[in-house]
């Protein structure tokens, strides 16, 4: 930067060197340089100034540089962080899938297997309901043999004068 300030210092210096040359010239010339020398110096502080806002401009750009190149930076990271984390839930996602195919399987089993255990508990219910008929019948049977018997034993009761001293031929005890 201060090689941008040299050439204009050298200029002017130079015009104020050939003014000082010029002191023995003219007064018209003598005037003329001074004008020159004035405008060179104006024009000179001109670029010096416009230098020294081009100089700012870049600290402010440099500055607004950095602090984009810091956001960019997190910016960064924050992707970086959020794609572990969607690494993570794909992972788990995934995971979740294969148990929800899993239990998916084994409620069709199950399903399969309650339909085949509901086929067995209506055989079973019908072969105990047959069973309970067939006691029932059986039961009906018992008492129709039991009445039967008690009244062919009441005739049996009355001619011998009751059960007790009845005796049976073939019991040891009796002689």
């Amino acid at each position: 930067m201060k090689d941008l300030q040299n050439p204009c210092r050298f200029k002017l210096l130079l015009l104020l060197a050939c003014a000082f040359l010029l002191v023995g010239c003219q007064d018209d010339e003598k005037n003329r340089a001074l004008e020159e020398a004035e405008q060179s110096r104006i024009s000179l502080k001109r670029v010096e100034a416009k230098l020294a806002r081009a100089q700012q401009e870049i600290a402010d750009l440099e500055q607004l540089l950095q602090t984009v190149t810091e956001r960019r930076d997190m910016l960064e990271a924050q992707v970086e962080a959020l794609l572990a984390d969607q690494g993570k839930t794909v992972a788990a996602a995934q995971e979740a899938q294969k148990g929800i195919r899993s239990l998916t399987a084994r409620a069709t089993v199950q399903s399969a297997n309650e339909a085949t255990l509901q086929g067995q508990i209506s055989e079973l219910t019908a072969i105990v309901q047959s069973q309970e008929e067939t006691i029932a019948e059986h039961e009906a049977t018992i008492e129709e043999l039991l009445k039967t018997i008690e009244l062919h034993q009441q005739p049996i009761d009355g001619q011998y004068g009751g059960y007790e001293e009845h005796r049976d031929i073939n019991d040891p005890d009796s002689d």
